[in-house]
């Protein structure tokens, strides 16, 4: 979350000083600008909707639903052979291929 915070806020300041889509207000209220308006902030929910559902297959799989008292030890568990923030994307290879070397 650390990352993407700092991720987060050097954007904000980035796009103080530079546009791309010709809109010139303050970034705080840019996304009610027409040029960003429509389909932009559907595209973006379907996208990160599309990252948090790779995320919730992590979880341990539940037989019966949420509220069979089997699953009771369950819920909210992570997979066994889980690495955390690997989500299995690394188009460039720049992932290290041995423990030792991540």
């Amino acid at each position: 979350h650390g990352r993407v915070a700092m991720l987060a806020a050097t954007g904000f300041l980035f796009t103080e000083h530079v546009t791309f889509t010709g809109i010139d207000s303050p970034s705080y209220v840019s996304f009610e600008q027409p040029g960003l308006s429509g389909g932009l902030w559907f595209f973006l929910a379907l996208l990160l909707g599309n990252v948090e559902g790779k995320s919730v297959e992590t979880f341990v799989p539940l037989d019966g639903g949420i509220v069979a008292e089997q699953n009771e030890s369950k819920l909210f568990r992570i997979k066994e052979g889980h690495v955390a923030g690997d989500l299995g994307f690394d188009p460039l290879g720049l992932k290290p291929k041995t423990e030792k070397d991540l």
